[in-house]
């Protein structure tokens, strides 16, 4: 309750999920993410590990989920359940998304990398997916959607929009061919 008035929040194991999944798509980019996570596991003891892992596999999130959890048991020694660990110490990928986090917290950024700093941020988000499909699926959006801007461009008239969806693709070639002919594009 706030004020009085009651306000719908995520349940506890919902929203375990909620914080690896949005660190895992920001490349877990800040600290405090890290610690929010290990601040609720160390904090509730009543957290329905099972409800978390069936949810997270369901919605396609567990290898986020388990590289929050990797994080946290690696950068601040919060104890995880036996059997969560034992999960987290069989996915052989998330030393590698764990080292790139590092990296990304802890070391001076190479200002020559931030043009492809998108482009990097998009390959750890490819490689935090559950599966190839996902990773497919992922990939495909990001090149044959349209994004908010795009549409908003009224590139097109109302009635060619669906048009969007091939021009996307040859923005995004043409930005990706500017980018190493070193043409800025704005």
């Amino acid at each position: 309750q706030v004020e009085g008035k009651k306000l719908k929040v995520l349940g506890l194991e919902d929203l375990l999920i909620y914080l690896c999944v949005h660190g895992s798509k920001h490349r877990w980019g800040r600290l405090e993410w890290i610690f929010c996570v290990a601040v609720l596991i160390s904090n509730r003891s009543d957290i329905d590990w099972d409800v978390v892992i069936n949810r997270a596999q369901n919605w396609h999130c567990f290898r986020m989920l388990l590289l929050g959890l990797y994080l946290v048991h690696d950068f601040l020694n919060v104890t995880l359940p036996s059997p969560v660990k034992k999960m987290t110490e069989q996915d052989t990928s998330l030393p590698m998304l764990a080292k790139k986090v590092r990296q990304e917290l802890f070391s001076k950024a190479d200002e020559s990398e931030e043009p492809w700093r998108g482009a990097s941020i998009r390959s750890f988000q490819i490689h935090a997916l559950d599966s190839i499909w996902d990773a497919t699926h992922f990939t495909l959006k990001l090149i044959f959607k349209p994004t908010f801007e795009e549409w908003n461009a009224r590139l097109l008239p109302n009635s060619f929009t669906f048009l969007l969806y091939g021009i996307r693709p040859l923005r995004l070639l043409w930005r990706y061919l500017a980018r190493i002919a070193g043409i800025n594009t704005g």
